[in-house]
């Protein structure tokens, strides 16, 4: 149980910083960007996603891939939040983003038990970031329940 509430302050955390980071860069790109984080920080999950399919569909970026793939996360949609994750880590040229997508791509498969593919994440992420602890943290809590 323990580990569960590290994970998922780990990941609001990372939602939360990526939110505030996309609101300032896009607010005059892209009004159903900032809906949808108006509504996930409501916790409106699905409102959130509506708005995050309508900016993809406006124009994919990196912000709105991955902050969809957050909401699928929140929803227990596995499946569509990986594929928004690989989405987000693919378009991403930023290490740190990239590594933040795959991450949290980890966190699904470890949530679902899926321990080799998450093992297979966050050693992937943690190649782009070197240095952080709580991604190191989750693969060896990955490791050790192999």
């Amino acid at each position: 149980m323990k580990y569960r509430q590290q994970r998922y302050s780990i990941v609001n955390t990372f939602i939360i910083a990526l939110l505030m980071l996309c609101y300032g860069q896009v607010h005059a790109q892209n009004t159903e960007l900032i809906k949808g984080n108006r509504f996930y920080k409501d916790s409106s999950y699905g409102k959130a996603e509506e708005q995050y399919r309508k900016s993809i569909s406006k124009k994919p970026t990196i912000a709105a891939q991955y902050n969809l793939g957050n909401t699928f996360y929140q929803q227990q949609k596995t499946e569509e939040a990986i594929m928004q994750y690989d989405a987000a880590a693919t378009a991403a040229e930023d290490a740190t983003l990239k590594a933040k997508a795959l991450y949290n791509k980890g966190v699904v498969y470890h949530r679902n038990n899926k321990l080799e593919e998450a093992i297979t994440a966050y050693k992937e992420a943690l190649r782009l970031t070197p240095n952080d602890a709580e991604i190191r943290k989750n693969l060896q809590l990955a490791l050790q329940n192999k």
